[in-house]
């Protein structure tokens, strides 16, 4: 079938292998078959060449993927700052952009008026 899979990269075998688990393996077979390369390069573009023509599968759901992160609008202030709400696995989070600069003495000032307000009274 391959006549030089020694030499192929990591990144094509690996390619290779998803193509087969998702059912290519007719389609590979008949174009491995179909041609004979002189070279590695020849055959790793022969692979690189039917591997593209492949229809990507459906992605499955069961495999997850990375986490959804749940936005919510971004709220321009008349300081030039930005607000944005991101919700993610680990919890919320705070974007603090714009076109003015964001220090850490921003940040610090911040923090503290955050844990003033989340903090327990007394």
């Amino acid at each position: 079938m391959l006549k030089f899979p020694d030499l192929i990269r990591e990144k094509d075998g690996l390619r290779l292998a998803q193509a087969l688990r998702d059912g290519a393996e007719a389609g590979l077979r008949e174009g491995l078959a179909e041609a004979a390369p002189e070279g590695p390069g020849e055959e790793a573009a022969l692979i690189a060449g039917l591997l593209a023509g492949l229809e990507a599968p459906a992605p499955d759901p069961r495999k997850g993927g990375r986490p959804k992160r749940a936005e919510g609008p971004q709220r321009a202030l008349s300081s030039g700052f930005t607000l944005q709400a991101q919700e993610d696995a680990r919890g919320w989070m705070i974007r603090i952009g714009g076109h003015r600069p964001v220090g850490r003495d921003l940040i610090d000032t911040l923090i503290a008026e955050l844990q003033r307000l989340l903090d327990r009274p007394g």
